[in-house]
């Protein structure tokens, strides 16, 4: 497995991951129906990097990750909106693989501040990102 920024070429799988993160969560949206022409825009953008991890020409995972300016303390902050791994490749490290490609991409980005967004019912993501809990320094 291995963890890399996302190109063009993964536009086919990524909506595929996204859908299965949206019905793990109920949501009606579908982002294979939706989503096509932001997904274009993000993938060409330098400050909407998207991580994936793959295996085999297949992606198990995705971080959509943002750098967003704050004017008040002078400095990019890094977002994590999304983090999804399938459920076919969780308890094989996917997670921790994907995270350290952010932190080690925020540090060598001089981000020192990350904000990671979860859904209340996630628990199993609050219980990671708690045990992470640190500056990039």
């Amino acid at each position: 497995m291995q963890t890399r920024l996302a190109i063009t070429a993964d536009k086919d799988q990524i909506p595929v991951l996204l859908d299965e993160f949206s019905a793990m969560l109920h949501v009606t949206e579908t982002p294979s129906e939706i989503g096509g022409a932001i997904l274009d825009e993000i993938l060409s953008r330098p400050d909407t990097p998207v991580f994936v991890a793959e295996e085999g020409g297949q992606l198990l995972g995705i971080v959509l990750f943002y750098l967003l300016p704050n004017v008040r303390h002078g400095f990019h902050r890094g977002h994590i909106e999304d983090f999804f791994v399938s459920a076919s490749a969780r308890r094989k490290g996917v997670v921790t693989a994907l995270f350290r490609a952010v932190t080690e991409y925020c540090r060598s980005h001089g981000i020192t501040v990350l904000k990671l967004d979860s859904g209340n019912d996630l628990t199993g993501a609050h219980a990671f990102y708690e045990k992470r809990r640190r500056t990039l320094d």
